[in-house]
């Protein structure tokens, strides 16, 4: 039978037919020839066919294998690992649908419609598998757009990743390294600018990252979040229509008091810290009483502090931060000041003592936190020319990058590089007084000449620029064009609450007082308590 095949068709050398060779697919039909000629030439031409069709049935067997794939498998060793095993169960495999070109689906009897199955030329079905009607299906539609995966899959499982960030590590790195593709983190990106400025990301900030995991451990990302303070969040989410969209969220915080105390050894900040206070307390602290105490001189060994503020807590998310100081006092060689926290009726908020007197000074005689005096105003010898000269300024040696403040409110006069100052800020107060802050690393962003400032506000940064031996700030105070001691100099006293105003702060003092009094009531429980606790012997 293989011999009279192989004859008719021909030899290597004689396949050629006499006359020419018609092509024939299946849209055409064969050509009325003679026997003869049409035998050899029909099943010479059918060779190629006969290979299309074998493609259209591998194909076929392939769908069939990769639909049985997508069907969850059970334990180890059930039925259900395979499509057998599936027809054990009870699952049937049935015939797909067929339909000729432009012909409707058959349904499937229980009411779920059924995907169109390949057909080809000879009319062949195709097995598919038929899906039970209760299974949990990603879409009822065929296909989700937000997924691209096929209905007849179990629905997806969300995954999250919590990545912190690094110094120096931008937010498209981060969303990378998590493992969300170039492109998608790109419009991801851009459709968080509308709530979040990425530049703003800080080191230590937490990102959660929600992907979806569907077959084949294939994930597809979903969602970010990130807190822009304990309060706020921003979340991006991809939408049905496969873009991003970014969203705010407020969240609620439970208010409390805290009060903190303690005496100092050797610099009130760290005798802030040593006692559980939050660093940016003890900040506010110093800058508080920075108008009228000189903490490179006026701190001894023994003085002491007492802070009420207050603090937030996001109960969902675990994390808090301080708010305001509502009563501090210092205690300084015997003699303690107080003050107390107080909003006047056109808006100003600020500290009074117990008559009412603001301790806000026009300007501040220390404008940098945690630094000690390297050098007084006076004659000195320079330490980079060698000889005597006046210094007319005061310096104070900090670390590099320590924030540098307005000593009061003003309009900068100059603002770039000058000489040995390096870069230097001038700035105006009045029409007598103005100060001047030099060797900065560099300046606060949107320090230009015009610029108003606010006391207290961040104008630049330690540096080492222009003639200096190490970073520090060289601080000036120019009255009437001549350069004085900041140190000795005195300042005009700030604001005097008289009448209905005093009323007002005294009424608010006394509330205050009676929430610090309850404070120290409980502090003092607290520690009768821990004292009395008597640790139980081991045994």
């Amino acid at each position: 039978m293989a011999k009279e095949r192989l004859g008719a068709l021909g030899t290597g050398a004689d396949r050629r037919p006499e006359g020419p060779i018609i092509d024939v697919s299946p849209s055409e039909p064969v050509p009325n020839q003679s026997a003869t000629q049409g035998s050899a030439a029909w099943k010479r031409a059918l060779s190629r066919p006969r290979l299309q069709l074998a493609a259209v049935i591998a194909a076929a067997v392939a769908i069939v294998v990769y639909t049985a794939q997508l069907v969850p498998t059970g334990p180890a060793g059930t039925p259900s690992d395979s499509v057998a095993g599936l027809a054990a169960e009870g699952m049937e495999l049935e015939p797909a649908a067929t339909h000729a070109e432009g012909g409707a689906v058959a349904p499937d009897p229980r009411g779920m419609p059924l995907e169109p199955a390949a057909t080809h030329a000879q009319g062949a079905q195709i097995a598919a598998l038929s899906v039970p009607a209760d299974l949990p299906l990603v879409s009822e539609t065929g296909f989700d757009p937000e997924l691209i995966w096929p209905r007849t899959q179990w629905a997806p499982q969300p995954i999250f990743r919590k990545l912190k960030v690094g110094r120096g590590q931008t937010l498209m790195q981060m969303m990378i390294k998590a493992g969300v593709d170039r492109e998608e983190a790109h419009r991801a990106i851009v459709a968080l600018r509308k709530r979040f400025d990425p530049r703003r990301l800080r080191a230590g900030q937490e990102l959660v990252f929600e992907f979806l995991r569907g077959p084949g451990a294939v994930e597809r990302f979903r969602s970010m979040s990130l807190d822009t303070d304990v309060d706020r969040s921003v979340t991006v989410t991809r939408d049905p229509q496969g873009g991003f969209t970014a969203q705010e969220i407020n969240h609620a915080l439970t208010r409390s008091l805290e009060h903190g105390a303690g005496e100092i050894d050797s610099s009130l900040y760290v005798a802030g810290v040593e006692q559980q206070v939050p660093p940016p307390v003890m900040v506010d602290l110093i800058h508080i009483f920075s108008f009228d105490v000189d903490f490179q001189r006026d701190i001894r060994a023994g003085d002491g502090f007492s802070v009420m503020y207050e603090r937030f807590r996001n109960e969902e998310r675990g994390v808090d931060r301080p708010g305001d100081i509502l009563y501090a006092s210092l205690t300084l060689s015997g003699v303690t000041y107080r003050l107390w926290r107080h909003r006047t009726a056109d808006g100003q908020v600020d500290y009074f003592d117990e008559k009412g007197q603001s301790v806000r000074k026009a300007l501040m005689r220390t404008p940098i936190d945690g630094a000690r005096i390297s050098s007084r105003f006076g004659r000195r010898r320079h330490p980079i020319l060698g000889y005597n000269k006046m210094h007319r300024g005061t310096d104070f040696a900090a670390p590099r990058g320590t924030p540098i403040y307005a000593a009061g409110d003003g309009t900068i006069e100059r603002a770039g590089r000058k000489g040995g100052y390096g870069k230097y800020i001038r700035i105006r107060h009045n029409s007598t007084y103005k100060t001047a802050y030099a060797h900065m690393s560099r300046f606060a962003r949107g320090m230009r000449p015009g610029k108003r400032v606010r006391q207290g506000q961040t104008i630049g940064y330690v540096g080492s620029t222009g003639r200096s031996t190490g970073p520090h700030l060289h601080y000036e105070v120019i009255r009437s064009g001549r350069k004085i001691n900041s140190q000795k100099m005195r300042l005009p006293s700030g604001r005097k609450l008289k009448g209905k105003e005093l009323d007002a702060f005294q009424s608010v003092r006394a509330g205050l007082d009676e929430q610090l009094t309850a404070l120290l009531e409980k502090d003092t429980i607290q520690s009768a308590s821990a004292s009395d606790e008597v640790p139980v012997a081991q045994q």
